[in-house]
């Protein structure tokens, strides 16, 4: 079975920019603890599904693209919160 890590690269094997995207937002999310949350338009909403990033690997390729779009959203709020420019 591949890892999430391939598979994201498999996503997006044709567009490099979201690739560099996906592959910032994975980071970024994986130094957040299991239990993290984000704040979305004033609702608060757990960074990953129940059992943490880990958790992804059963998910088929639609819901890991939608689930990698939204780590690169909350990953630019946070990094817009804090003032600094997102990539």
């Amino acid at each position: 079975m591949p890892t999430v890590l391939q598979r994201l690269k498999n996503l997006t094997a044709t567009d490099p920019s979201k690739r560099r995207r996906f592959l910032a937002a994975r980071k970024w999310a994986r130094d957040r603890a299991p239990d993290h949350v984000v704040h979305i338009d004033g609702v608060s909403v757990q960074l990953f599904p129940h059992g943490g990033f880990g958790s992804v690997a059963g998910f088929d390729d639609e819901q890991l693209h939608a689930f990698l779009e939204f780590l690169v959203f909350a990953r630019c709020q946070y990094l817009d919160f804090e003032g600094r420019a997102t990539r």
